[in-house]
């Protein structure tokens, strides 16, 4: 009877420890960086992707408007080698995560194709929790090398993500850099010196406003000055809603 006993306690152990593994994530060089979206519906930036807020419900989500070629894509802030990449879907509307393309590129808007790690012409599985086991799961191929994860649509659809996990090995830090640093002055039309900041505080929400009064013949405008000579590749500008 002794000897039962201890048999049952053992596998009971065993039981236990593989459901806990099973649980835990996996760790994303993806989570909270610098994440960005073609669009925006209402108040689901693109943040809201790779967040430490990790949910399948629509409200834990990032979404942009019927876009053609609606994209979503977040920089790494280094080179890395890509491995793998997990994609947690919408419990609800699960067809808005299909038939895209996950693009590895060392800039946002690169005009070559980049590294494709994989497309994906089905639709990711509807979860029921946020279990590992409930990601879709992507192997790139070898020497998939590149700074900036992009997730493509291939037709005109909203895109959502809930959850994306980036799996890869540090090559070399990226000659990009976020240039707040760098700048000198900030001029823009009819904005207090003390809003500047808004423009660089990593925070979506915030806005400035540079329209000019009716009376202001000259257009709205922005103007950047910076302690260094800079090769610029590109200015990402994300606007607030219509009629700002």
């Amino acid at each position: 009877m002794k000897m039962k006993l201890k048999y049952i306690h053992w596998i009971f152990l065993y039981v236990l420890i593989l459901q806990t593994k099973d649980s835990l994530q996996i760790k994303s060089i993806a989570r909270n960086t610098l994440s960005y979206q073609s669009s925006r519906y209402q108040f689901f930036d693109a943040s809201r992707a790779n967040d430490d807020i990790i949910g399948s419900n629509a409200a834990t989500c990032s979404h942009t408007l019927n876009d053609q070629n609606a994209w979503w894509a977040t920089d790494l802030a280094a080179i890395y080698n890509i491995q793998e990449v997990y994609l947690l879907n919408r419990n609800s509307f699960d067809f808005r995560l299909a038939n895209f393309k996950i693009l590895v590129k060392y800039f946002i808007h690169q005009t070559s194709i980049g590294s494709l790690c994989f497309y994906e012409t089905g639709t990711v599985k509807k979860p029921n929790s946020t279990n590992i086991d409930q990601y879709q799961k992507y192997e790139c191929p070898q020497n998939t090398t590149g700074s900036f994860i992009i997730v493509e649509f291939q037709a005109k659809q909203y895109l959502t993500i809930c959850d994306i996990i980036v799996v890869g090995e540090f090559v070399k830090e990226s000659k990009i850099i976020h240039l707040n640093s760098k700048i000198n002055n900030i001029f823009a039309g009819n904005v207090a010196k003390s809003e500047m900041e808004k423009l660089f505080d990593m925070n979506i929400a915030t806005f400035i406003k540079t329209r000019l009064l009716p009376s202001h013949p000259k257009n709205p405008f922005i103007r950047l000055d910076f302690t260094d000579e800079i090769v610029c590749h590109g200015l990402v500008l994300a606007t607030k809603l219509a009629g700002y």
